[in-house]
């Protein structure tokens, strides 16, 4: 979470699954880092450091992540 109690709201809409409403891939593994300081900020090289991470990570989609990291 955020420095505002703020985290779940994307995911939900990505990976969202409930008799009413579903989530746009509802079958997604997702991942998180927390990048973003307080005041909705990162120095580059933060941003960077997490995107890698997430690419190195076990079942990552190295797909997508390239396409980030290009």
């Amino acid at each position: 979470m955020d420095c505002g109690g703020h985290g779940t709201h994307v995911s939900g809409i990505i990976g969202g699954v409930d008799p009413l409403l579903t989530g746009v891939a509802p079958n997604a593994t997702l991942g998180m880092y927390k990048v973003f300081g307080c005041y909705g900020s990162v120095a580059e090289d933060v941003l960077i450091t997490a995107l890698n991470n997430a690419y190195e990570s076990e079942g990552s989609d190295r797909s997508f992540l390239k396409y980030l990291l290009m």
